[in-house]
């Protein structure tokens, strides 16, 4: 009979309370992050976008998003994150935003154009 102290006892991580506490608080501020950045994020990384292509999209008004939104493509990934598609580059690019910061990730991913006939 093996005794308790024989066998291999499996290593678990152990957290206080008060760890736990600020992980779970950390996870939830991200996760509150998705609604902000479908709101205001899609057009400031919109807005960054047309300037970086020369065009005059300075304001912040309903009629400078909606032309952004018809020159790009763009949609929120995840809380933070924007990927905006131009369909002149036939790319998609990524954007860190945090509430009016652009940041243009280093990640970018070439789109297939189908064409259904």
């Amino acid at each position: 009979m093996t005794s308790q102290h024989d066998t291999r006892k499996r290593w678990r991580p152990r957290f206080s309370v008060k760890t736990l506490a600020i992980v779970v608080t950390l996870v939830c501020c991200y996760a509150a992050c998705w609604g902000p950045t479908k709101l205001q994020g899609v057009g400031d990384v919109g807005r960054r976008a047309g300037r970086e292509l020369g065009f005059a999209v300075e304001a912040e008004t309903a009629e400078a998003d909606y032309w952004v939104s018809q020159l790009f493509d763009a949609s929120p990934t995840m809380p933070l994150v924007v990927d905006l598609t131009n369909p002149g580059y036939r790319r998609r690019d990524y954007y860190f935003w945090f509430f009016g910061y652009v940041v243009k990730l280093p990640f970018e991913r070439e789109i297939s154009v189908s064409r259904h006939f």
